[in-house]
């Protein structure tokens, strides 16, 4: 029940291992934007290297900016191989959530719901 756990919120950090973004980019965002904690809340995204295009981005980070990508981290930066020996096929996206203030000059309206 996405109420009670945005009661226990807002969170500090949500990690979001296997969540296929790609697949429901928009309501990720509002989802993020709702549990994390304003001015600081991080989101580590682990997704394949292809899953989130720009496109699909955009829809996460939403039309308020309420989340700001800060890093991509490729899988291979820490040494990091498939069970097979090649590349990995994931990295990780690290988002923060904006503060109330930003939230406040970006405008009202547009949310998507749940």
């Amino acid at each position: 029940d996405l109420e009670a756990v945005a009661a226990l919120g807002p969170f500090d950090l949500v990690l979001a291992a296997g969540a296929a973004p790609h697949r429901w980019p928009a309501r990720l965002g509002v989802l993020l934007a709702r549990l994390l904690r304003p001015g600081s809340g991080k989101a580590a995204l682990c997704q394949g290297v292809a899953d989130l295009e720009e496109e699909e981005l955009g829809q996460v980070l939403g039309s308020r900016r309420l989340l700001e990508l800060d890093e991509v981290i490729p899988g291979d930066r820490y040494g990091l191989r498939t069970r097979w020996g090649t590349d990995p096929e994931f990295e990780l996206r690290l988002l923060t959530r904006t503060t109330a203030e930003e939230i406040g000059e970006a405008g009202a309206g547009g949310g998507t719901e749940l």
